[in-house]
């Protein structure tokens, strides 16, 4: 299995677990992801940022958790991804939410 197959597996398995409620697994796996980020193996990095993470603000029920599982400079370093795929409007309503939670 390919990183990135691998991957956008990993984001079923996730939207399965938020939808579930299962926030200690969703925590871990955004660990992973982030985690994964640092790998010296381009094809990883590539896979977790176009497989997993720019997917994440297409979910507005996920919108609110921003600010849990990522810091804001890490939010700012992962924008573009997030634009990608969320769009303008995805991506300000979760701006929105890191304005809420840390005034």
């Amino acid at each position: 299995m390919s990183p990135m197959a691998l991957w956008i597996e990993l984001l079923l398995r996730f939207e399965d677990a938020f939808r579930a409620g299962d926030t200690a697994l969703v925590d871990r796996m955004v660990d992973y992801a982030k985690w994964c980020l640092y790998t010296s193996d381009g094809d990883t990095v590539n896979a977790v940022a176009f497989g997993f993470l720019e997917h994440l603000p297409e979910h507005e029920d996920m919108h609110t958790q921003f600010p849990r599982w990522f810091t804001k400079s890490e939010f700012e370093q992962l924008k573009e991804a997030f634009l990608y795929h969320g769009g303008t409007r995805a991506v300000g309503q979760i701006q929105e939410e890191y304005l809420r939670a840390r005034p």
